[in-house]
C-alpha cells in the first residue's frame, strides 16, 4: 500500500480485514484461556480443574500434590494467577513436545516461599541448545515479575523439571 498507488485501496482493505481477523482470533484465544475464578475456587481447585480438562484429551497421567490448602493464605491473587498460568503453560509445553507418560505437579509452602514443581518423564531436551520460545519466556518473566525464580532442568531422554519459587506473604 505504501509503494503501489494503483492497488493502495485494495491492499489497505485486505490489511484491515486481516487485522480484524487477528483481533477476533486473539479474543477467542483469550476467552479460552480464562481460568476458573481463582478468587472463588482458589489456586488448588483451579489447577485440579485444568488437569481434569487435560485428562479428557491426553494419554499421559497427571498427579497433583499440594502441602495443604492453608498455603492459599500465603499467596496474593496476582501470584495465584501467575502460578496458574505457569502450570498451564508448562502443561501446554508437555503436550506439544514431551511425549510424556507421567507428569507430576507439586505446590508447597516452604518457609518464606511458595514452590511450584512441574516435572515429566518425557523425551527431554538440551536447554542450552533449545530455542527458548514464547512459552518458556513467559514462565521466566512471570516468576521474575513476582520477585521469584524459575529453574528449568532437562536433558535428552531425562524428561523435564520446572521449579518456580515466589515469595509467600506473611500472615
Amino acid at each position: 500500500a505504501k509503494t503501489d498507488e494503483g492497488r493502495r485501496m485494495e491492499l489497505l482493505q485486505m490489511s484491515s480485514k486481516n487485522i480484524n481477523n487477528a483481533i477476533v482470533e486473539i479474543r477467542n484465544l483469550s476467552h479460552s484461556l480464562v481460568p476458573p475464578s481463582l478468587k472463588d475456587l482458589g489456586l488448588v481447585e483451579s489447577i485440579f480443574d485444568l488437569i481434569g480438562k487435560i485428562r479428557l484429551t491426553q494419554t499421559f497421567n497427571i498427579e497433583f500434590d499440594f502441602s495443604d490448602l492453608s498455603l492459599e493464605k500465603h499467596i496474593t491473587l496476582d501470584q495465584k494467577l501467575t502460578l496458574y498460568r505457569i502450570v498451564q503453560e508448562q502443561l501446554n509445553n508437555i503436550i506439544k513436545h514431551a511425549d510424556a507418560n507421567v507428569v507430576n505437579i507439586l505446590l508447597s509452602l516452604e518457609e518464606d516461599s511458595i514452590r511450584l514443581l512441574v516435572e515429566d518423564d518425557g523425551k527431554g531436551f538440551n536447554p542450552g541448545l533449545a530455542k527458548k520460545g514464547v512459552g518458556l519466556n513467559n514462565i521466566f518473566n512471570r516468576a521474575a515479575f513476582h520477585d521469584g525464580i524459575a529453574l528449568l532442568e532437562s536433558a535428552p531422554g531425562k524428561g523435564c523439571r520446572l521449579s518456580v519459587s515466589v515469595p509467600a506473604i506473611k500472615n
